[in-house]
């Protein structure tokens, strides 16, 4: 079960894309709400709808005009829940919902900025990051530019069409970095960072490379990804830390994969799936330590990760189940008769 590249990063009281102050303990009497976001096929009306789990309570997200929609990151913030995606009319367009009501992005043209991958909030400041084109530019999909939104405002992070998708954003102090993939000349794609519409590219010797979720800890700016090893022949899942790249753990994996990140202090998480000759696991790597949290006995990822107190949540899908774990355990998030094929793409956990 190959990771979607197309998936999200979540946003949590600690968690990916957010700053973080560390991991400490729940306070007491405190009650924790875990949402998790995710996209589902809607049988009835033949179309793909966004979703987001509430604890054990599911919500339908309206599209547009009755087209595919999808969520692909989710934030809290100002108690308020944050979902963003893609909501498709003739174009697709980017879609932000603020407690489930869809938000004007004030778009003039729809397609630019064509779908939302990556969410931070901060105060009162939100920020989006994806693709779009230009204005001029041909509408195909090999075509698009990175950019971010910001509160009304779109920026181009490459200044020339090709297959660039930023995936993730974070804020450290002023200072504004994006992770995003971009095509090489080749066809083959290469991670690269952008810090004040300032590029620095990431990797561009392997063969291909991909920028998965950011996240940030202090001063400190974490980036995950996938890369192939032409020498063993295998995807391999990889992160940099301020630039500078952190080997994961390798263990008897034919492939592994990440998905999205959180730091907390010294501490880096990073979900994804461990894949071998018979099994698909979902793990995290701590500090690029693996961990498996499903045994193996049925195909299982962890799409992301946030942290709350103590406890580690991953969410994801086992047996084609979406699903989240706290701390190993699983909770199975409810299905209805008419909405199936689930994917899920965020996790956000509020203590309330």
């Amino acid at each position: 079960m190959k990771v979607a590249y197309c998936l999200l990063i979540s946003l949590a009281i600690f968690c990916s894309c957010k700053k973080s102050n560390g991991v400490g303990p729940t306070p007491p009497g405190s009650k924790v709400t875990v949402y998790v976001s995710g996209n589902c096929w809607d049988s009835l009306n033949a179309r793909w709808v966004p979703v987001y789990w509430e604890d054990a309570t599911v919500h339908y997200l309206s599209g547009s005009n009755g087209k595919n929609s999808c969520a692909q990151a989710i934030a809290w913030s100002n108690n308020e829940l944050l979902i963003a995606g893609q909501a498709r009319d003739w174009l697709p367009a980017g879609g932000l919902w603020v407690n489930g009501i869809s938000k004007d992005l004030g778009l003039k043209d729809t397609a630019a900025l064509s779908d939302i991958l990556g969410m931070y909030v901060t105060g009162n400041d939100i920020y989006l990051a994806g693709y779009g084109v230009n204005s001029g530019a041909d509408y195909g999909p090999s075509y698009s530019y990175a950019k971010i939104w910001k509160n009304g405002t779109i920026t181009s992070l490459n200044s020339s069409p090709g297959y660039a998708r930023a995936v993730g954003v974070t804020v450290v102090g002023q200072d504004v970095y994006v992770a995003w993939t971009e095509s090489k000349k080749n066809g083959y794609d290469m991670a690269v960072y952008n810090k004040n519409q300032n590029t620095f590219v990431l990797d561009s010797l392997s063969p291909e490379v991909k920028c998965q979720a950011i996240c940030s800890s202090g001063s400190d700016v974490y980036i995950a990804g996938v890369m192939y090893d032409s020498l063993s022949e295998k995807n391999q899942a990889v992160y940099w830390k301020n630039g500078a790249p952190i080997k994961i753990q390798a263990t008897n994996e034919n492939n592994t994969y990440a998905s999205g990140i959180v730091a907390a202090g010294n501490d880096v998480y990073i979900s994804g799936e461990a894949s071998l000759s018979n099994a698909d696991y979902a793990v995290y790597w701590k500090n690029g330590t693996e961990h498996r949290i499903t045994d193996g006995s049925f195909p299982a990822v962890a799409y992301a990760i946030a942290l709350s107190g103590a406890d580690i949540y991953t969410a994801g899908m086992e047996n084609f189940i979406p699903m989240y774990w706290e701390n190993d355990v699983p909770h199975k998030l409810p299905l209805d008769n008419t909405h199936n094929s689930y994917t899920v793409t965020g996790i956000v956990v509020v203590q309330k």
